[in-house]
């Protein structure tokens, strides 16, 4: 063995050393980390052991609830026999004969008398919604039947930070699965003679019918369809808004007319407003420029009611009436923009509310078939 041999073997021993030394402090190191941990490790995972559990718990309660849902989408899922004895206790506590061609809706209807939530008389409200449901051939059964069978209802006071205008807000809470369970608060007290027809109540339940989906949709409108909704199913009086909404109705009056109400209710129940910007397309323009013409609106609507921009924001929308519909001056279309113009006035409801006593609203159904044969007569 050489020098040169034998200087590498006294390095490589030296360093094997040194790391051997680096190991034992590492080592040492670890074990009191290990110690000093010991009790932190514990806790956590006892934590960790705990949000296991819990979060088993959770989907395992969601996984039952979900197998007590009759429907996956909108298909039938359910045994035959247990379709059977929800469609016998429907008929027995409706009083009701359920034809086979409407079996799906009066299901959906089950999850309000399966609703522990609900008191009996919100019960009662809520089941008043079967016509509309019936009626709307584009909401998922699924998630309306999740949402009708989780929704609470809270009657409380106002809280301080919402408007004085406000009567009631649906609070939507998705769930880990499938849809959402949300909450109604309602700011009128029972005692109240204004609330005696529960009207904001139905509005808030309309909501929650369709909250997986058109919660999405843009303000105005989504809030403006609701109403319509109710004014036409449950109102005395299911043409004049004289409450909380009236222009956002009227604009909404007005799209039926450009693009047909069925198109509107399809984009509402399915939170999809480009059905109404392609339609709106095939009268004038492109999708992208009617989506943008619907933006301004709602922005107007919303935010910035400016008197010197009505005309320019409105007449664009003249545009995509259809053309049969221009040459008839008759069209409610014009009697809606009319009402509407009261905006352009220093007070536009008291300006509205003058329209309305001296010359109404068209007489015109939208949704309800129940109100469109009423109109027919």
């Amino acid at each position: 063995m050489n020098i040169e041999e034998i200087e590498k073997l006294i390095i490589e021993i030296e360093l094997d050393k040194i790391m051997a030394k680096r190991e034992i402090e590492n080592r040492k190191q670890r074990r009191k980390n290990n110690e000093k941990n010991k009790s932190k490790n514990i806790k956590k995972i006892t934590f960790n052991v705990l949000i296991y559990l819990l979060v088993t718990n959770t989907l395992f309660t969601k996984y039952i609830d979900n197998n007590s849902n009759y429907f996956k989408d909108n298909k039938i899922v359910a045994s035959k026999d247990d379709v059977k004895k929800a469609i016998d206790t429907i008929e027995e506590k409706l009083n009701v004969e359920v034809d086979s061609k409407n079996i799906d809706d009066y299901l959906v209807l089950k999850a309000i008398l399966d609703n522990q939530n609900l008191r009996e008389f919100e019960k009662n409200i809520a089941l008043e919604l079967y016509p509309l449901l019936e009626e709307n051939k584009y909401y998922n059964k699924e998630l309306t039947y999740h949402a009708l069978k989780n929704i609470k209802v809270k009657w409380c006071d106002r809280p301080k930070d919402v408007e004085d205008n406000c009567y009631g807000v649906y609070k939507w809470k998705y769930e880990l699965t499938k849809g959402y369970a949300g909450k109604i608060e309602d700011y009128e007290s029972l005692g109240k003679e204004k609330q005696s027809n529960f009207s904001v109540l139905r509005h808030e339940l309309i909501h929650s019918l369709f909250a997986d989906k058109n919660y999405i949709l843009p303000k105005v409108f989504r809030e403006a369809v609701t109403e319509l909704l109710t004014n036409e199913y449950y109102s005395e009086n299911s043409y004049d808004e004289l409450m909380t909404y009236p222009f956002d109705i009227l604009y909404v009056k007005m799209l039926c007319e450009i693009v047909n109400s069925d198109i509107v209710l399809e984009a509402y129940t399915t939170g999809n407003m480009d059905i109404i910007y392609e339609a709106m397309a095939k009268n004038y323009g492109t999708k992208e420029e009617a989506a943008v013409q619907i933006a301004m609106i709602e922005l107007y609507l919303s935010e910035y009611r400016v008197p010197e921009l009505f005309d320019e924001v409105f007449d664009q929308l003249d545009n995509y009436l259809p053309q049969e519909k221009k040459e008839d001056l008759n069209n409610p279309y014009y009697a809606y923009k009319w009402l509407m113009s009261s905006l352009k006035e220093e007070d536009p409801y008291s300006e509205y509310w003058e329209k309305i006593e001296s010359h109404g609203t068209p007489h015109v159904a939208y949704f309800s078939k129940n109100l469109k044969q009423k109109t027919m007569k």
